[in-house]
């Protein structure tokens, strides 16, 4: 596979995209040049903010739905609209992956990705995970979306679908991610998220003993 070449936003020569950091807008400049490091320490510290102002709201709405659940004669259920089954929006459910993970590290120890016994890698979450999914996504599925769920999907053009409805009918979910990114996320996650997720874990080992 050949090496992918851009033309650096400063001196304007053609260069390996590795001899660069992303300096913002989209544009790329190479390492060498004065400022672009800091450039990039800036850019990754906005990111790592961001992503932890979008963790706390994250657990802002997961507390205010649970008080909602707790206080109604009817508790609130996320549906799919495709089965109808119940089930948690793919935001909380990734986040109640990770807090089950961290419980299971904190009980049993570093987590092996490759050691199929270790009980961090036993979860199965109990609730179906359903991705609320824009229109674009929905042809396979949309001959099966009626009553209140159809009007959802005519006034707002997004709809719930789980996992299964998802797989069963060949819709990927999820979006797509450059490698980059993956990667970049990775270390947002070490830095920011991982600690408010471990803090979760133990508040809640806690207060179930």
């Amino acid at each position: 596979m050949p090496i992918k070449r851009i033309t650096c936003c400063i001196c304007h020569q053609e260069v390996n995209k590795a001899q660069t950091y992303h300096v913002g807008d989209g544009k790329r400049a190479c390492k060498s040049h004065e400022g672009v490091t800091k450039t990039k320490e800036n850019l990754v510290h906005k990111e790592a903010q961001k992503l932890q102002h979008e963790v706390r709201r994250t657990q802002e709405r997961q507390e205010r739905r649970e008080y909602k659940q707790n206080h109604d004669s009817e508790p609130f259920q996320f549906r799919c609209a495709v089965c109808r089954n119940p089930g948690m929006r793919s935001d909380k459910f990734f986040t109640r992956v990770l807090i089950e993970k961290s419980k299971a590290e904190q009980i049993y120890g570093p987590l092996n990705p490759f050691d199929f016994k270790h009980p961090g890698n036993q979860l199965k979450i109990a609730e179906r995970c359903i991705f609320v999914l824009t229109r674009d996504k929905l042809d396979k599925v949309v001959k099966f979306i009626h009553g209140d769920f159809r009007q959802i999907l005519d006034l707002m053009g997004i709809a719930g679908v789980c996992g299964p409805c998802c797989q069963r009918n060949g819709i990927d979910p999820m979006p797509k991610i450059e490698f980059e990114e993956i990667l970049r996320f990775a270390a947002y996650s070490e830095i920011v998220v991982k600690p408010v997720v471990d803090a979760i874990a133990r508040q809640e080992m806690s207060t179930s003993n």
